[in-house]
């Protein structure tokens, strides 16, 4: 059996395709080797790089890989509970497993993170939460009160779950407004003294004070640069922060490089961002110059040579500077290319 992977662009009724990193970011995936799942009729397969199907998933979710390793959630009785109210309690078995298909050895749990900087962290019931590496070793205790986003840079935000919502399965962002930092030990390194918490990029993460104001913080917590009404996560070294309705950009000692005269603007990548001027998108550089004439209505960020645009309502596709851009009417749905990955804290 084969399943085909669809150029960009074409149709897809009941095939949905996972890529272990879309053309926005392969910053997981160096050195690791690639892997694909799909969805066909309520049922997963793993691919080859070709489309051909390696082998049937004996699961009910298989989520898309990261550094190598898919979180599975395997088949299993509904409770009392979830039967009677017709939906997943979250007692399902859920284990990782490679490109190849195989489960790595460790303790079947709830829910967990993707990998990311080689560690999940990983909810094995309710008083039971640890983070846990590749090979499956549960590395350090987590506080049952604290739900961990993604590593980055060895750092992790961390924030206080509501002790009446503890093991339910609901957006704490929506609960708690304490939020801080623990390292690989599980330790807290920086106090929850932030009301919102991005993850480190190149050393510096962009935080949210009590009064709502954003910065930029280095690993000890201290602030770097000033408070602006927006800053969002650092991308190819730059990033983009908010005065009123206008964009500029900062460098990540949170010096202000290209100053906020832009209506809209996208993050930086391969040296090249997306920002709006006089209604239509061009890109600039890092010294704020222009580099690609305003003719677009949306752009993402360069990866690999390459920039999903939308030219008009429904023309959407990849811009090559050096080449002809394709294009299609059902890109945005047919493609997962420009669709805006966050992780369950981060929001950028």
């Amino acid at each position: 059996m084969k399943i085909k992977l669809f150029p960009l662009g074409k149709t897809v009724a009941l095939l949905v395709v996972f890529f272990s990193s879309t053309i926005q970011s392969n910053a997981h995936n160096d050195g690791v080797k690639m892997g694909y799942l799909a969805e066909l009729k309520s049922k997963y397969f793993l691919l080859d790089q070709n489309g051909k199907v390696l082998k049937e998933l004996n699961c009910i979710y298989a989520a898309p890989f990261s550094e190598g390793l898919a979180l599975i959630r395997k088949p299993s009785a509904p409770n009392s509970m979830g039967a009677m109210l017709n939906f997943p309690t979250g007692d399902e078995n859920s284990v990782f497993i490679d490109v190849n298909g195989n489960e790595i050895k460790s303790p079947e749990f709830k829910r967990a993170n993707p990998f990311s900087d080689g560690v999940t962290w990983v909810e094995a019931g309710l008083f039971n939460h640890f983070l846990m590496d590749k090979t499956g070793k549960q590395i350090a205790k987590v506080n049952d009160d604290w739900l961990v986003d993604d590593f980055s840079e060895g750092m992790a935000p961390v924030w206080l779950q509501k002790e009446e919502h503890r093991g339910q399965l609901i957006d704490p962002a929506l609960l708690s407004n304490r939020w801080g930092f623990i390292d690989k030990t599980g330790k807290l390194v920086i106090p929850f003294d932030l009301t919102y918490a991005n993850g480190f990029h190149q050393g510096a993460a962009a935080v949210r004070d009590k009064k709502g104001r954003w910065y930029l913080i280095d690993k000890t917590g201290k602030q770097l640069g000033e408070k602006y009404d927006d800053v969002f996560n650092i991308s190819d070294g730059m990033a983009k922060f908010q005065v009123g309705t206008k964009y500029g950009y900062l460098d990540n000692q949170g010096t202000v490089v290209i100053k906020p005269d832009f209506a809209d603007a996208r993050d930086f990548g391969e040296g090249l961002a997306a920002v709006k001027i006089e209604n239509k998108v061009g890109f600039i550089d890092k010294t704020g110059k222009q580099q690609i004439a305003p003719q677009f209505q949306d752009a993402l960020k360069f990866s690999e040579g390459l920039c999903p645009v939308q030219i008009a309502e429904k023309k959407m596709g990849i811009y090559r500077p050096h080449g002809k851009t394709s294009y299609s009417r059902d890109f945005r749905r047919s493609s997962p290319i420009l669709r805006r990955t966050s992780t369950r804290a981060s929001r950028r």
